[in-house]
């Protein structure tokens, strides 16, 4: 007798979609119970994200308050410590919101702003582009006062450039200072459909005009420019430094302007700063401690970027060069601070090509005040490193470097010329007492 096994054959069963559940917390802001919601999120992450029906996506209490246009409830959350910029899980912040929202009103956006909400956002478009598309022209402005960039994502969206060029043209007319931000606007939209050549001639003689929010310049945006023609405009600046003699003027404008300039544009400005320091003939005492007192500020908050901290190093570098030994010896205090900054960069878990630059100019400190130097030795892969790397000149000094650290305590060669003139004036001191000794002698 045959059996025969058999084996059930699944009827697929139709799943259902899962409803997106409204979180009680999000529930509260909803309904405006603004004291059910203190005493719910009590013990609960202000900064969570929390299932919303209405809107569907996960979204921050601040969020909903902002798509819900209740101000109260966003002035307490943002009291409480709210992030703007965290992220729902569709990828908008409170600011993106505010922006798409029909009715959010202009106080609810300044809210943010001064909450530290980034004014360029972190979507494809930007809170800008948004507001643009709703014809929200105050807080167009209100973004840009807090430092937004029009330019941003310009070129993806034809259709809505259009859009942002008219509210920007309508906005210069108003005053000037939106005057200079559409000139920005304007170079940078030049750049995409003029040549090189071109643009130069249009903006050269307002390179070193400061824009009125961020503090920029349009010198380092002409320079900044990325994309196929980026060299072009980099050298055009460069020339441009050299025949009219103002790199001077551009290391004195940036020491100025600096501190006023938002983090995110630090770096292209300290990239400008560099091309304007290899320019440059010298660096006088005054100009290389306030650019310390910028770099070592800056390099705090350089992270892990390789790229900044690298391109702050090689300006340390540059004004080491370019500032006489005698100036450099002025201010012990200033190296003092310097090398304070420098040391975490010695450190294994940065790449060697920065601690290559660390070393480098530790090298050059220790020619000035080598008991500022707290090192012992350069390490073999950074000398390694150095001589793929490097040029002769800093292959020499890091060599001369860790021969001069690697020496027993006292016996540097600044110590060891004290110690000869020492001797020379002792054996000088003996053969004078025996000299009077012999006359003593002969008279007798």
């Amino acid at each position: 007798m045959e059996f025969q096994i058999t084996f059930p054959i699944p009827i697929p069963i139709p799943i259902q979609p899962v409803l997106r559940k409204t979180d009680p917390l999000i529930k509260c802001i909803i309904d405006n119970k603004a004291d059910k919601l203190r005493k719910i999120i009590r013990g609960r992450d202000i900064n969570g994200l929390y299932t919303s029906e209405d809107w569907s996506d996960d979204v921050t209490p601040l969020s909903a308050a902002v798509l819900c246009r209740n101000e109260e409830i966003c002035s307490y959350l943002l009291g409480e410590s709210a992030d703007p910029n965290k992220l729902s899980t569709n990828g908008r912040t409170s600011l993106d919101y505010a922006a798409l929202t029909t009715g959010v009103s202009l106080s609810i956006v300044k809210r943010l702003l001064a909450a530290k909400a980034d004014p360029d956002g972190f979507q494809f478009y930007t809170p800008l582009q948004c507001a643009v598309d709703r014809d929200r022209e105050d807080i167009v402005k209100a973004l840009i006062e807090a430092g937004a960039s029009p330019e941003r994502n310009y070129g993806v969206n034809p259709e809505l450039d259009k859009k942002v060029e008219r509210m920007i043209s309508r906005l210069s007319s108003q005053n000037q200072m939106f005057e200079k931000v559409h000139q920005f606007f304007s170079l940078s939209c030049a750049v995409g459909t003029k040549k090189e050549i071109e643009v130069f001639r249009i903006y050269k003689e307002n390179f070193f005009q400061e824009h009125p929010f961020i503090h920029t310049v349009l010198f380092e945006m002409y320079y900044g420019v990325i994309g196929q023609d980026a060299e072009q405009y980099h050298q055009s600046a460069i020339k441009f430094l050299k025949d009219t003699k103002s790199a001077d003027r551009y290391i004195e404008g940036v020491i100025k302007r600096f501190p006023r300039i938002p983090q995110k544009h630090w770096l292209i400005a300290l990239k400008c700063l560099y091309a304007a320091l290899r320019v440059s003939e010298s660096v006088s005492a005054p100009v290389f401690t306030d650019l310390v007192s910028i770099l070592t500020k800056s390099l705090q908050h350089s992270g892990n970027v390789q790229g900044a901290i690298i391109n702050q190093l090689m300006i340390l570098n540059v004004m080491m060069q370019k500032t006489s030994e005698q100036t450099l010896g002025l201010n012990l205090s200033v190296y003092e601070k310097l090398c304070k900054s420098l040391l975490p960069f010695t450190r294994p878990d940065y790449s060697s090509l920065i601690r290559v630059w660390t070393y480098g100019l530790f090298a050059n400190i220790y020619d000035i005040a080598p008991k500022l130097v707290a090192l012992t030795s350069v390490p073999e892969m950074i000398l390694n490193t150095a001589e793929i790397e490097m040029d002769a000149v800093m292959k020499k000094k890091l060599h001369k470097l860790d021969e001069s650290l690697r020496r027993p305590a006292g016996s540097s060669a600044v110590d060891s010329l004290c110690e000869e003139t020492a001797a020379l004036s002792t054996s000088s001191k003996k053969k004078k007492k025996k000299k009077k000794k012999k006359k003593k002698i002969t008279r007798l």
